[in-house]
């Protein structure tokens, strides 16, 4: 996440020296920069152009937009709670996905609108063989955070900006996206890369407790669909013996209907509650008792089995 310290004009010296003869000092610049320089005149990027021209059709753009909605949404407000930090400062925050096309733009309207040798458009790709070394395609090759400033962009027209980017990544350490904030060379702080690696641990975790949300609805659903269906009578009390819910089958036991039965207490609407009321205090299942059970009516015979549901604490 280091910076250079070297002097903007010594670094830029560099860079002529570098595009125009093929030399590369590496006492002035750092080597993950020196390194991209290499890869950029390699790949055949002309330092003198540095704007995107590979931009996705609109029936791709849109197949990417929904493969990532859920990553656009959750990013969406930190991407906005970032730019705040920095409004009115020509800055623009940009979300990629894991190749480098942008997804998902916030920030200067002017900027946005006025910077055509830039494309900030969505769909445009930021990869260091399109546009040169940058915090998204640069960030996407080291797979870490990586800040590039001025006049170590190896493509001039970047040269006024500094590129601050850091990948996204889910529960498994899979990259999923890239996160990265743009502004002028004379307005970034020294703490501008450190802002967008919280900003991006933020969204990673939101996107676990989406998912984890979501699982668990699943699985509430499923487990719904097993209650409902099941052949058995099914009755759940809470920690004081009120029932909370009660299936179709417990229902004909019972010859009540379920709202009328959600509420009472258990122990009323049968004649042996001793067991129930051991089990809630002392966690005991119990297993095919016998026992009789009724709701204002005549009572119905049946073996009861019970057993404890427990919280991650116990």
């Amino acid at each position: 996440m280091r910076t250079t310290n070297q002097p903007a004009s010594a670094v830029l010296n560099s860079w002529r020296k570098f595009v125009e003869k093929g030399k590369l000092d590496r006492k002035i610049i750092r080597s993950e920069i020196a390194d991209s320089w290499l890869r950029c005149r390699e790949a055949g990027v002309d330092p003198f152009v540095g704007c995107s021209t590979h931009k996705l059709s609109p029936a791709e753009l849109a197949r990417l937009l929904e493969e990532h909605q859920i990553l656009i949404d959750v990013a969406r407000p930190f991407m906005k709670t970032l730019y705040k930090f920095v409004e009115s400062s020509s800055f623009v925050v940009l979300l990629c996905d894991e190749r480098g096309y942008i997804m998902e733009t916030v920030g200067d309207p002017e900027i946005l609108r006025s910077s055509p040798e830039l494309n900030f458009q969505q769909g445009a790709l930021w990869a260091e063989e399109e546009i040169g070394n940058n915090g998204v395609g640069t960030t996407l090759f080291l797979q870490r955070p990586f800040q590039v400033s001025g006049g170590e962009h190896y493509c001039r027209k970047h040269h006024p900006w500094t590129c601050s980017g850091t990948p996204i990544r889910n529960e498994q350490g899979g990259l999923i996206g890239i996160l990265e904030m743009s502004g002028p060379v004379e307005a970034t702080h020294q703490h501008t890369l450190g802002m967008v690696v919280a900003a991006a641990e933020a969204i990673k975790q939101q996107i676990s407790v989406q998912m984890k949300n979501r699982e668990l609805t699943l699985l509430n659903e499923h487990l719904n669909n097993l209650f409902l269906t099941v052949s058995d009578g099914v009755v759940v009390v809470d920690n004081q013996g009120v029932i909370v819910q009660i299936n179709p089958v417990a229902e004909k036991i019972f010859r009540a209907k379920a709202k009328n039965l959600v509420g009472a207490l258990l122990f009323s609407c049968i004649d042996k509650p001793e067991p129930i009321q051991d089990l809630l205090k002392s966690g005991r299942s119990f297993n095919d008792l016998e026992m009789n059970v009724a709701f204002r009516s005549a009572s119905s015979p049946c073996l009861a089995s019970a057993k404890p549901i427990r919280d991650e604490t116990g």
